[in-house]
This record gives C-alpha cells, sequence and structure tokens, in this order.
C-alpha cells in the first residue's frame, strides 16, 4: 500500500514538474514572440536643411533610397526664447504623426519630431509648419531614412533634458522590445556650438547640424544612435560642444520589424 502511494506521489511530482517546465517554455515564447524584429533598424541616409533667418515652414527633404516600407523620422527645431509650445498637430503633412515636442526659456530653443511609414508614393519633400502656435525664428530640419522598423514604429520615449551648459547626459531609457534602435537627438541655441561629440558604451553620432550661417540667433544641434540586440536601459549618452548656451535633449526607441 505504501508502495502504491509512492508511486503516485512519483508521478503527481513528475506530471507537475513538467507542467511547469512546459508552462516556462511557453511564457519564454511568448515573451520571445513580443519581444522585437530580429535585426536592429538601420539608418540608411537622411537630409538636413538650415534656415538662415526666421521662417514658420520648414521643408524636409526626402532622403535618397525610400522605398515602401521604410520609416521616416524628421525632426524640426527652432531658436524661440519661448515656455510656450511651438508645434502642433494641425500643420502636419498628410500621413505623418507629430510625435511630441520639447523646449522652454532656459534652453531658448524648442524642438519637435514627426514620423511615418513610408508608401512609396511620397513627394521629393514635405513641408512642416510651425502652426498658429509657433514663433517666426531660425533653425533646422532633418529627415532620417530608417528600414526594418515596425509598422508600430515608437517604443519608449524618454524625458527631456533642459539647461544651459557646454554638455547634457540625455537621460536614459529603458527600451521595451529586443532588437530595438535608440536615437537621441540634441539642439543648441546659437550658431557657434559646433563641433559636437559623444561619449558613452555603444553610442555613435549620425551627424551634426551646424549652423554657423544663421547667425546668433540660430540653433544648432547632433543626433546619434546605439544598438540594442535585448531590451532593457540603454545609458546616457553624453553630448558635448564648443559654447555654453541654452539646449535640450532626450532618446527613442525605434522598435524593429
Amino acid at each position: 500500500m505504501l508502495r502504491g502511494k509512492l508511486i503516485y506521489i512519483f508521478i503527481f511530482v513528475s506530471f507537475f514538474s513538467f507542467g511547469q517546465q512546459r508552462g516556462k517554455m511557453l511564457l519564454a515564447s511568448i515573451q520571445q514572440a513580443s519581444g522585437g524584429g530580429s535585426t536592429v533598424p538601420v539608418v540608411e541616409s537622411f537630409t538636413q536643411t538650415i534656415y538662415t533667418s526666421g521662417t514658420n515652414t520648414m521643408t524636409a527633404n526626402k532622403p535618397t533610397g525610400v522605398v515602401s516600407g521604410d520609416f521616416l523620422l524628421v525632426i524640426q527645431s527652432n531658436s524661440t526664447a519661448s515656455d510656450n509650445a511651438q508645434y502642433d498637430d494641425t500643420s502636419d503633412p498628410v500621413g505623418w504623426t507629430f510625435g511630441g515636442e520639447f523646449g522652454d526659456t532656459t534652453s531658448d530653443v524648442h524642438s519637435a519630431y514627426y514620423y511615418k511609414t513610408s508608401d512609396g508614393t511620397e513627394g521629393a519633400s514635405f513641408d512642416f509648419s510651425l502652426g498658429a502656435l509657433g514663433a517666426t525664428s531660425p533653425g533646422y530640419i532633418v529627415c532620417i531614412r530608417i528600414s526594418g522598423v515596425h509598422t508600430t514604429p515608437i517604443g519608449t520615449v524618454g524625458t527631456v533634458s533642459q539647461g544651459v551648459g557646454t554638455s547634457v547626459v540625455v537621460p536614459e531609457i529603458t527600451t521595451a522590445n529586443a532588437n530595438s534602435l535608440a536615437l537621441y537627438t540634441v539642439t543648441t541655441d546659437g550658431s557657434d556650438m559646433a563641433p559636437f561629440s559623444v561619449s558613452g558604451t555603444g553610442w555613435s553620432e549620425g551627424d551634426e547640424i551646424d549652423s554657423s550661417i544663421n547667425g546668433a540667433g540660430g540653433a544648432e544641434g547632433a543626433w546619434g544612435t546605439k544598438d540594442m540586440p535585448t531590451a532593457g536601459l540603454t545609458g546616457s549618452p553624453t553630448v558635448s560642444w564648443t559654447v555654453s548656451d541654452g539646449y535640450l535633449g532626450w532618446l527613442i526607441e525605434i522598435r524593429s520589424e
């Protein structure tokens, strides 16, 4: 009788252990399936346009090689000493999504981002207005073409760091998906900031916007990226420049397909 009970207990424990293991395997499968694509998105090409005088409308030129399914990210910045929002979503070109805006009187600059997934039929350029909110002031606009991006492209968006100085430690984010691309953008007040540099494990500069031709009232900036094969903390890139002045910077996660 005791032997029969022992056999029964052994069978029950074995079945329970198998069930637990199967549950763990199923959970791992679900986590992997929802964790992102198989490769990190790739920056393929980009354009930038600098405005030497005040304007309410900035034109982003389409980067080379855009095909249907490519992700297009626009960063628009201007030099404005205001706590009031400068951009809104009422003046986006058709098909674009307004992601958000940062800026205040301390930084003396404002910056916003917009994005879309290309359908392959876009024209050669896109006009972005500051809308009814914005003041007319010089600045720049950047358009970045990225391949291998999810149909829901934006993951975690970081908090902004704003202030005055010769560098900014851009607040890190926690990516929620495997094989994401983390991208920082920094805007500075004035036309004498360049060159820029970035430090921090895994971070590399994509490009600088050197607007020395647009006078002291302009804005300069830089952006860069870090591959995130696994989800987690990105670490904070430290972006530096040459002259102390207002700045702002933040990070976003671009998800893989």
